[in-house]
C-alpha cells in the first residue's frame, strides 16, 4: 500500500495484480492479494504463475526416473 501511496497511482484504474503463487500472496485470508483488496474496498483479478506448482511434482519425476542427484 505504501508504494501505491507514494507512487500516487490511480487505485480506481486498477484491475489486476500479478505474482508468484505462493500461499504468502494467495492464501484465502491472509495473503497479500486478499489483504490488499481489502484495503482498496474492491476485487482485483489475480494473475499468478502456476510454474512453482509445476516445479514439485516434475522434480519427482525425474528422480523416478534418473534417481537422485549426486552433486
Amino acid at each position: 500500500m505504501s508504494f501505491i501511496t507514494e507512487s500516487n497511482l490511480n487505485i480506481s484504474e486498477l484491475v489486476a495484480i500479478g505474482c508468484d503463487g505462493t500461499n504468502v500472496n494467495t492464501g484465502k485470508s491472509g495473503g497479500v492479494i486478499r489483504l490488499l483488496e481489502e484495503k482498496l474496498g474492491k476485487p482485483l483479478q489475480w494473475f499468478l504463475c502456476l510454474l512453482h506448482a509445476n516445479e514439485l511434482p516434475l522434480r519427482r519425476l525425474i528422480q523416478v526416473l534418473d534417481g537422485s542427484t549426486s552433486g
